[in-house]
C-alpha cells in the first residue's frame, strides 16, 4: 500500500510541475506578443521581469500610457524602485494585488 501511495505522490508532483511549466510558457508567450512591439522579449519569465524594466515596458504597451522610465542601475534598490513604479501604476488602475510587494518580485 505504501508503494502505491509513494507512486501517487510522485505522479501528483510531476503533474503539478508540468502544469506550472505550461503556465509559465503560456504567460511568457503572451508577454512576448506585446513586447515584440518594442523589439524585446522575455526568455526566462522570473529572471527577465525581476528588475522591473520589462515589466514597465509591458504595462506601457498594454495600457497605451506613458509610464516613468526605468532606473538603469543594477543594484537591488534600483530593481525595487522599478517594480514599485509598476505596482504603483497597477494600483492607480485599481488592479488588486493581494500581499505583493516589490521585494516579492525582485
Amino acid at each position: 500500500m505504501d508503494g502505491v501511495s509513494q507512486f501517487e505522490k510522485g505522479r501528483i508532483q510531476a503533474l503539478q510541475q508540468e502544469r506550472i511549466h505550461i503556465q509559465q510558457k503560456t504567460f511568457t508567450k503572451w508577454i512576448n506578443s506585446f513586447l515584440e512591439k518594442n523589439s524585446v522579449a522575455v526568455g526566462e519569465l522570473f529572471k527577465d521581469l525581476q528588475d522591473g524594466a520589462l515589466l514597465l515596458q509591458l504595462l506601457e504597451i498594454i495600457s497605451n500610457e506613458r509610464l516613468p522610465r526605468a532606473s538603469r542601475g543594477r543594484l537591488r534598490v534600483h530593481k525595487i524602485e522599478n517594480v514599485n513604479k509598476a505596482l504603483k501604476f497597477l494600483k492607480e488602475k485599481r488592479v488588486k494585488l493581494e500581499s505583493i510587494g516589490a521585494e516579492d518580485i525582485v
